[in-house]
Formats: C-alpha cells, structure tokens, sequence
C-alpha cells in the first residue's frame, strides 16, 4: 500500500489542480504541470515522493500523449500543401532551430544539448492550436489551415531530429544513420499499409449483433506496444514510435466509439500523470544553487517566443497575409507544449538536459502556452474590428 499512496495523490493532484484552474481558465496541461509544482514542493517536506509505479505510468503517458498526437494527425493533411504553409515550416523551422542553438552555445552548453534545445525551438503544440483556430473560426479557413499545416509539419520534423541526435549519440541499433533512415521510411510505408489492414480485419470478425467488443480497445493497445517495440528495434525513441503509430493508425476506420474510448482512457490516466510528473520534477531551488539559471530561464522563455512569433509573422507577410493576420500567425505558432516536455522528458532521460536546463524548457512550456491563446484571440478580435 505504500507504493499505492503516492499514485493516488497524483492522480488525485490531476484532478484538483485541472478544476481548480478550470476556473481561472488555465489551459488544462498547464493546470497539472502546476499542480506537479506543488506536489514537488511537498515532496521537499517529505509529504510526496515519486517511485517506480509513478514513473512507469508517466513513461506510459508521455508514449500515450505522442500516440494521440499522431492519431489527431491524417496524411491526407499533407497532400495539398499552399506555398504559405511551405514559407511558414521553413521560417518557423530554420530560425528557431538557430536562435536555439545559439543559446546552448552562449550559455556553454555543448553541440548535442545545444542541438536538442535548437530542436525545442522548433516544436509547437496542436492541443493548443487547433482549439484556439476552433474558437475564433479560423480553422477552415486558408490561414487557419496554414497555421496548423506548419505546426505538424514542426513538430514531426522535430521529433525527427531527435532520433537522429538519439541514433547518433546513443544508437539503439547496429544499422547506420544512412541505412536508418531509409529503413525507417520502409517501415513507416508498411505500417501505413499494415496497422488499418489488422485494425479493419478485427473489425469485422469482431462486430456481433451490430455492436463493438471491447477487444477493439485492446487491439489498439496491442498495436501500440508492437509498433513501438519495432521502432525501438530501429532505434527510434518510444516518444517518436508513439507518434508514428499514431499517425499510421489515423488512417484505419476507427469508429467514434472507439475512439472515445481511447480519449478517455489516454486524456483520463496516463497522460495526466506524465504532466503531473513533469511538474513534480522541477527543481525550483536550482534559482538558489546554480549561478546563471535566472538568466538561462529568461533568455529560453523570452528567446524561444520571440523568435517563433517573428518567423510566423514573417512568414505570414512573405505569403501575402495581411499585418494583423501576420500577427495572428506569429502568436499561433509560438504555444510549445506537448511536444516540448515530451522532447525534454526525453533529453533528461538520456543525460543531455540538466536540471536548471529543464526548469528553462518546463518555464517556457508555461507562459508560451498562456500567452499565445491570449495574444491569438486579441489579434482575431483587432483583425474583426478593421
């Protein structure tokens, strides 16, 4: 019963914290990462520690958030790309990837942290973007449907780069990086092919009576586990498995029903506790013991936003939008969420982020993601006014 106590109060932390600030309107994730704050600070007085049954469900919730990021993802979203969403994966890919870069080398870091946090950069976050496109009516609209076009394409671009840095510093397979890469996309084609093979054939040996068994749930989850038991045999990291299956499952006829039911298995378990993990994890104190983390924190939060809301704004005039919906572009892209604390939960893991380094990235995950819907709903609101 002691490993049990402090799992349910992490779960219990999920859901305080997530009413809570419901009612501050803060964005749910932000909600339980705060609520991981404080379950940290605890932590200090020995009221809260972590163990191994904590860490076990986070890592299945960090692999459960990349999967329903993939699964949110279609590849017929990529079979019509506008030359404004070329422009804007290109700006707000190249120069937050060089302004990052430039900060890991200004604060000493080496090339391989240096690359990672480049890689940071260019992440964005769909769960805060296509909300905010939802409610101001853009998303059917050719900016809406650029903006979120670029922010996929970022984010598996980024997730990309991170097998590549993982394959070339701790290579999980024998192959190298030439023969990886291109067995990589093999693999991706089959599975593509493959996974709504099985899904569809399950699908119709297992409807009796015109009703779903719940072994369709379990299928999924045996999918899941395959797949990234096949990408880790390539080498790729479970976070960028996790997508993938994602992204090749999209393409199955998976009825609303099931869907649901993933929803509220991943949305209700396992990934509430990967964000509440991801806040417990912080170590405040390093502003007291470690020289220069202020600094670090300010030039990561101020750094990364900047440079994504100008290469978005930028992007935005070079493609003929207009001054105020250049801005709405430049606000939209610059929330880095989801897959930024999974990239750094990754980093960490592997040795390449220290502690204040973390504290930086978890900071910048916390005011981009409140700041941009804010800065998105008042350039809509300008933009209606003209």
């Amino acid at each position: 019963m002691t490993q049990m106590l402090p799992f349910i109060i992490v779960l219990f932390a999920g859901i305080f914290f997530s009413e809570i600030f419901a009612r501050l309107h803060v964005p749910w994730v932000v909600a339980l990462v705060l609520g991981g704050i404080v379950l940290g600070l605890t932590s200090n007085a020995d009221l809260f520690t972590q163990n191994s049954l904590i860490q076990f469900f986070a890592d299945i919730g960090l692999v459960f958030l990349m999967f329903m990021a993939g699964l949110e993802t279609r590849f017929d979203q990529f079979r019509h790309l506008s030359k404004a969403t070329i422009v804007l994966t290109l700006m707000n890919g190249i120069l937050p990837f060089l302004v990052g870069l430039g900060i890991g080398f200004l604060f000493g870091f080496g090339w391989t942290t240096s690359f990672l946090i480049g890689i940071i950069f260019v992440s964005s976050s769909i769960a805060i973007i296509v909300p905010a496109m939802n409610e101001t009516h853009l998303f059917k609209k050719p900016l809406g449907r650029t903006i979120v076009q670029g922010a996929i394409i970022s984010d598996i671009a980024s997730l990309l780069l991170l097998s590549f840095v993982i394959q070339t510093t701790h290579p999980l397979t024998f192959l190298p990086v030439g023969l990886y890469i291109i067995v990589l996309v093999f693999v991706i084609i089959f599975l593509k092919w493959a996974v709504p093979a099985v899904v569809n054939f399950f699908k119709r040996i297992e409807i009796t009576g015109g009703e779903e068994r719940d072994a369709d749930l379990r299928l999924v989850f045996v999918i899941l586990l395959a797949s990234i038991l096949l990408f880790e045999f390539l080498g790729m990291h479970p976070i960028v498995g996790g997508f993938f299956t994602g992204l090749v499952m999209s393409e199955a006829r998976i009825s609303g029903k099931l869907r649901t039911q993933i929803n509220t298995l991943a949305y209700s378990l396992f990934i509430p506790i990967f964000f509440v993990v991801v806040g417990a994890s912080l170590d405040l104190s390093v502003f007291g013991k470690v020289q220069g983390t202020l600094m670090l924190v300010l030039c990561i939060a101020v750094g990364a936003s900047l440079v994504k809301y100008l290469s978005g704004y930028w992007a935005g005039r070079v493609s003929g939008f207009s001054k105020l919906h250049s801005q709405i572009m430049g606000a939209a892209v610059m929330p880095q969420l989801s897959t930024t604390l999974a990239v750094v939960f990754a980093g960490v893991s592997l040795g390449f982020i220290s502690t204040p380094l973390e504290t930086a990235l978890v900071i910048l995950s916390i005011t981009s993601t409140l700041v941009a819907p804010f800065l998105i709903s008042y350039f809509t609101n300008k933009s209606k006014a003209v």
